[in-house]
């Protein structure tokens, strides 16, 4: 058993400020924002991810299955950035997805 210790909240605030959202949607479709709350269009896949730096976004490769552009939100920010799958692992079912570098995203450091 592992020992339980205190998390320092600088940590978990890094953390939270760079977890996105990660999906599957045509762009084509219309959308309604209001923080999280996507009501007016239906989700094949939905996920999330961690933005690592340099618009690179890590999340599980079972929600980027069969997808060419995945969308990327941040909560509280209504812009969806379009990425590409820039790697997949089967095995870790681990996926990479690559934005915009310049993208205002949150980051762990």
């Amino acid at each position: 058993m592992l020992e339980q210790k205190e998390i320092d909240p600088e940590i978990i605030n890094r953390a939270i400020a760079a977890t996105v959202r990660v999906d599957c949607k045509s762009p084509d479709y219309p959308r309604d924002l209001t923080g999280f709350e996507f009501l007016s269009f239906s989700l094949e896949r939905i996920g999330t991810g961690v933005h690592l730096g340099n618009g690179r976004v890590i999340t599980a490769r079972h929600v980027l299955s069969g997808l060419k552009k995945p969308g990327i939100y941040v909560s509280g920010n209504q812009r969806r950035w379009v990425g590409e799958i820039a790697g997949l692992s089967e095995d870790l079912d681990i996926g990479i997805i690559q934005i915009d570098p310049s993208a205002d995203l949150g980051l762990v450091e």
